[in-house]
């Protein structure tokens, strides 16, 4: 009985085989064709990013290159939030750290833009601050050494697509300004409408006897004097 089954066993094997080889070769063709972030992960394609994958340094940093001074720039995040770290070297030979004046400007989508000042730490320049999200944004840097400036300018556009107008209008994709909303919820709730207990009185006739009339209804305003009842 085993040697019956074991054909349609190699088949299922064979297949399963095949489908990893597609995955794989996909996967691959992927990687070459999507953007690299600063963070060296690979972004969605959209019209005005960058078609080919930029280099990276040994710190997984985009390399930025003005004939032989190299300037490698990457966001780091690993237990703390994200800033930037950069190394430069000139003719293959890193520079001290307290040599070079490097500064970074964000441009934002909605034109705001974040500039980050680099102080030396151990054997990198460090950023001041905290590179928020969206990490989508045009990013120019500037480095003096030695009486040099050396400016890059590239876009690190992550998360970011550009459709066109005939088509959002098709899709019914419209856009607007964020800002401050009063956000509540709605509840349904089940309940009665009654008196208040220290609205209530209780009104007694000074001797039994038969109700001839009433002349207020509950929730009618009355006043001293008023009748409000014969008996």
């Amino acid at each position: 009985m085993n040697n019956q089954f074991r054909p349609a066993q190699t088949i299922r094997l064979s297949g399963l085989c095949l489908l990893a080889l597609f995955a794989l070769t996909a996967c691959d063709n992927d990687s070459r064709q999507h953007p690299v972030d600063d963070h060296g992960h690979h972004g969605g394609s959209s019209e005005g990013m960058e078609t080919s994958v930029p280099e990276r340094g040994p710190n997984n940093g985009r390399l930025l290159v003005d004939g032989d001074f190299m300037v490698e720039l990457a966001i780091f995040e690993d237990g703390v939030p994200p800033e930037y770290h950069a190394w430069v070297t000139q003719g293959g030979t890193a520079i001290p750290p307290d040599a070079v004046n490097l500064v970074v400007e964000l441009k934002r989508l909605d034109g705001e833009i974040n500039r980050f000042e680099f102080a030396p730490e151990a054997d990198f320049l460090r950023g001041n601050g905290v590179v928020t999200e969206p990490h989508s944004f045009d990013v120019t840097v500037t480095a003096e050494h030695a009486g040099k400036t050396h400016q890059f300018a590239y876009p690190s556009y992550e998360g970011r697509v550009t459709i066109a107008a005939e088509s959002a209008n098709v899709a019914g994709i419209v856009t607007a300004s964020a800002g401050p909303r009063l956000i509540y919820d709605v509840l349904p709730l089940y309940g009665r409408i009654t008196i208040h207990p220290d609205a209530v009185r209780d009104i007694r006739a000074r001797y039994p006897g038969t109700i001839r009339s009433v002349a207020r209804s509950v929730g009618d305003p009355v006043r001293a004097g008023d009748v409000l009842a014969r008996v």
